[in-house]
């Protein structure tokens, strides 16, 4: 089951959003590179995030969040399988990396979700997953990674 996603910008300067399956750690927003909120985690148990079908999860336990945004903050959004292979400092780099060189958001998601897939593969690598689950290595899954700059 893929993920879903419900989100909004309005006139009063309010990014809001319900989330619910595989968006079990997204939305984030980043203001000068620093993440500045992360949705909490929403899953029955290590791996075994909320879903809809056939599991019977009721959407009405999706997140809901409402964020003030401000002029140059970055959301991003995506799937658990980004930030189960990538840590928050990792990507905190990346961002930053992508405003010095005004990288624009489909390059940035680009390059956020090649990190996560290339880590994903690597056995070896100390991923948030890996730590959680005391194994070594990424997390093979789907990755996808949406972002967005406002101006």
């Amino acid at each position: 089951m893929g993920a879903c996603i419900s989100s909004s910008i309005r006139h009063d300067d309010k990014f809001s959003s319900n989330q619910f399956d595989e968006l079990s750690k997204l939305p984030s927003c980043k203001r000068k590179g620093k993440i500045i909120y992360k949705s909490p985690i929403q899953q029955w148990s290590l791996g075994c995030p909320y879903q809809l079908g056939k599991c019977n999860d009721n959407p009405n336990v999706a997140h809901e969040m409402e964020l003030n945004i401000k002029k140059d903050d970055i959301l991003i959004v995506g799937t658990d399988g980004m930030l189960d292979n990538m840590n928050e400092s990792d990507i905190e780099e990346i961002v930053q990396r992508a405003i010095d060189h005004k990288l624009k958001a489909d390059g940035l998601a680009r390059k956020i979700g090649n990190v996560a897939l290339f880590n994903s593969l690597d056995r070896f690598a100390d991923t948030p997953f890996a730590r959680a689950s005391k194994r070594k290595g990424g997390k093979v899954g789907d990755i996808t990674v949406i972002v967005a700059y406002f101006q």
